[in-house]
């Protein structure tokens, strides 16, 4: 999670008028400029934040000097979206943004691949990502959400934002629900999500919007953002310090980048919990196979590894690199450990043909032998108790 602390002194191109809250800043899409005309003139002034604050007799972080958060990174400060959110400052979302039956977003075009499952047809499928959009994998993609939210304590971000963000873009969106859930939890904010598949629900929120978009595409917004939130594009961008300074350039004065994204490795944990069968399980092997295919489209399967020191040689500041582990199973003996590892055992028996299918065949091996691999690693997450994790 990074700073942006360029200067901007574009200004508003749209020709429509502007909510007073929003003088002096540059064109806004129209569902945003709508929105935001619907609330307080002094939204997203520190005054309107105090005001609130006494009337709810809630102690917020606005209270706090804003430069507290905005200055002093490294404090280790982290504030969830419901204290971010000064008019809902506790909410609930329903588990998935589909409908209760299970129905998932069926997108027109998409290509039946050789391995039963169907993948974006955006530009003819040209694009490097190799992972399905089917409802398999839109039910997978939601699943690994609630795991990820589980690992940060239930934040959607973990950057220090002085306050809820104006205008918020989520790339690699996805199925959309963190767009939508950030939405509901900050209906002071607009998000923009976008995604190589029109996978994501009709919002059923004012201020968030979806776009079919290739991230790897020239950004042509003619506004900027306040926050960026990018997750989960370890297999998807070829040229990810590309899309940094794209971002970079995306992003007002004092704007953050954050990045979620996991290692493509598989490790043993160390001292009396390390285990000599990491390094020739399948799940390895699996991580390792996934990354010579990876490469072979053009896309570096160790990208994450170089996150900071592009943000930092981009001109991003209050770069932040944090780490996590997160185990294949529930061998871990914390609680909260083994929970995150409960969920990623279900998240690779879900998902590993589906994210690897195409990556094994580019090795060279035929789909029987893909589909012998499969059920054999398969076999072992589910039953092997492998003490390993990987490095998000």
């Amino acid at each position: 999670m990074s700073k942006n602390e360029a200067s901007s002194d574009a200004g508003n191109q749209s020709g429509q008028p502007l909510h007073p809250a929003w003088e002096g800043s540059i064109e806004l899409p129209a569902e945003a400029l709508s929105h935001f005309g619907q609330l307080p003139e002094n939204q997203f002034t520190r005054e309107y934040q105090t005001l609130k604050t006494k009337e709810s007799g809630q102690s917020l972080p606005f209270s706090l000097p804003l430069q507290a958060a905005g200055n002093n990174v490294t404090d280790g400060a982290q504030w969830s979206t419901e204290e971010l959110n000064p008019i809902i400052p506790h909410f609930a979302d329903p588990e998935l943004d589909r409908q209760s039956s299970g129905c998932s977003v069926v997108e027109e075009g998409s290509i039946l691949g050789e391995s039963g499952r169907t993948y974006h047809g955006y530009k003819d499928g040209t694009s490097g990502y190799l992972l399905p959009n089917d409802a398999a994998e839109q039910d997978r993609l939601d699943f690994q959400h609630a795991m990820m939210a589980h690992l940060w304590d239930g934040r959607l971000v973990l950057a220090p934002l002085p306050r809820a963000p104006r205008l918020a873009l989520d790339v690699a969106t996805g199925t959309g629900i963190w767009a939508l859930e950030f939405a509901r939890a900050n209906p002071t904010s607009f998000v923009v999500g976008t995604d190589l598949s029109k996978i994501q629900p009709t919002p059923d929120v004012p201020n968030c919007l979806f776009e079919r978009m290739d991230a790897e595409d020239d950004w042509l917004w003619t506004y900027k953002f306040d926050y960026i939130h990018v997750r989960m594009i370890l297999a998807a961008i070829r040229d990810a310090k590309r899309l940094l300074q794209q971002a970079f350039d995306a992003l007002s004065p004092g704007g953050w980048i954050e990045l979620q994204d996991a290692g493509m490795d598989l490790r043993s944990e160390d001292g009396p919990q390390s285990d000599d069968r990491v390094a020739t399980s399948y799940l390895r092997q699996w991580f390792d196979l996934l990354a010579k295919g990876a490469a072979l489209h053009g896309i570096d399967p160790y990208k994450t590894e170089h996150y900071a020191e592009w943000l930092k040689e981009i001109g991003f500041v209050d770069v932040v690199e944090e780490k996590f582990k997160v185990a294949c199973g529930p061998w871990p003996s914390d609680k909260k450990a083994k929970v995150v590892g409960q969920y990623m055992r279900v998240n690779y028996l879900s998902g590993m043909r589906g994210a690897g299918y195409k990556a094994l065949r580019s090795t060279g091996m035929t789909p029987e032998e893909v589909e012998d691999f499969f059920t054999a690693a398969r076999d072992e997450v589910k039953n092997g108790n492998i003490r390993g994790y990987t490095p998000w």
